[in-house]
């Protein structure tokens, strides 16, 4: 390469930064920088239950930096179809958990809670419904401060039963309370918005990380990433369709779609699945977790019955346990159990997903390249919900 086209490379890749930087990528940032803000001010803390959403507020929020959803919150600053005061002549069914309740990705109407509101009709909804109290990340510790925090504060709310959707990460998230000694309370933090772009110019220079800051400042970056993601996902395709090919005993063009997309949500949330292959990690950490999520439950079934407020506990299946025994069999041995030896009441939710092709549930249950349920998964749970608890109740 002669030393003029060195020049020109070197202007071109000087124009494209000065371009990128102050006209380009503003713009096209423009949208998700207003997410990120909306986030920063109405997901905020909270000094009994540590986190949750702004009251009576309404925000688009972002899942897996993509999928953008409207939350609307009510004056409980739980997740509703609208802002609005609750009835306080109505009776309610909390239904509390993280990013599965909460229903990232999705709109109101297909959370558990809307898909279950969806099923009353309009003479039972006047009466009674079903609240969404669940937000990502939380876990049993959470839920036990957050139900108590909500109900000490509100006398006026009649509640008849709270369900609790217990996740696998519940047991890794727990750990982190258990070594910071079951905190009584937590520090209410002013959640600052900061430009995200801005923010990873800075740290990608001061770390060195050229390559990421040139992929990450400027627009033929972006377009080589972009191209660079793309090959990367060809070329998974072909190593998913082998693995399957070899696992099924299949030719390697026999392998369908569905299954190609089913084993996407399978490799996801991969850092959650070693924790149940990691014998040496389950026993040093995993049973210690496990007793202090029953320890909470137990905590919880305690302060509700002393008000007249069932518990349940609802178990559902990562897409990943579909396919893999020892994770599942791992979780449901330890957890069953211990439920029943406190007498505490559970719902199981796993056989539904096992009914027919495996691969063909994953796909159709869950989120593309997720673990997470959409509407049809949420289908499955919100029937268990509905004929064991409201029918029954009522």
């Amino acid at each position: 390469m002669n030393k003029n086209n060195l020049i020109i490379i070197l202007i071109i890749i000087i124009f494209d930064f000065i371009f990128s930087q102050f006209f380009l990528l503003d713009f096209l940032n423009k949208e998700k920088e207003q997410i990120y803000k909306e986030i920063a001010e109405n997901r905020i803390h909270n000094s009994e239950y540590r986190y949750g959403f702004k009251k009576n507020a309404t925000f688009n929020t972002l899942w897996k930096k993509k999928i953008v959803y409207e939350i609307n919150t009510n004056n409980l600053g739980f997740r509703d179809f609208s802002n609005r005061n609750l009835n306080k002549k109505k009776n309610y069914s909390i239904i509390i958990g993280d990013s599965f309740v909460e229903g990232v990705g999705l709109t109101y109407d297909n959370t558990i809670t809307g898909l279950l509101n969806s099923k009353l009709t309009n003479e039972q909804f006047s009466n009674f419904e079903f609240l969404n109290a669940g937000v990502a990340s939380y876990s049993s510790y959470i839920y036990l401060k957050k139900i108590k925090s909500v109900l000490n504060a509100n006398k006026w709310l009649k509640v008849s039963s709270v369900v609790v959707l217990h996740d696998k990460s519940d047991l890794l998230d727990d750990l982190a309370y258990l070594k910071m000694n079951k905190p009584s309370e937590f520090e209410i933090e002013d959640r600052k918005y900061e430009n995200r772009r801005k923010h990873s110019f800075y740290e990608d220079l001061k770390n060195y990380n050229f390559w990421r800051f040139y992929r990450k400042q400027t627009m033929i970056g972006l377009l080589l990433d972009n191209i660079g993601n793309r090959i990367e996902d060809f070329f998974r395709n072909l190593r998913d369709r082998y693995k399957l090919a070899s696992k099924n005993n299949k030719n390697f063009f026999e392998i369908k779609k569905y299954q190609i997309r089913a084993i996407r949500s399978v490799n996801s949330m991969k850092g959650t699945k070693k924790f149940y292959y990691n014998k040496k990690k389950w026993n040093d950490e995993g049973i210690k977790s496990l007793n202090f999520t029953i320890e909470n439950l137990l905590e919880l079934k305690n302060y509700l019955n002393a008000r007249n407020i069932k518990l349940y506990v609802l178990l559902y299946p990562y897409s990943y346990e579909l396919l893999e025994d020892t994770p599942r069999l791992l979780y449901l041995n330890s957890v069953i159990p211990k439920l029943e030896e406190n007498n505490i009441n559970y719902l199981n939710a796993y056989p539904k997903f096992f009914i027919g092709d495996l691969y063909k549930n994953i796909d159709n249950f869950y989120i593309y390249n997720d673990v997470h349920y959409n509407e049809l998964g949420n289908l499955l749970l919100t029937d268990i919900i509905f004929n064991e608890i409201y029918k029954r109740e009522n």
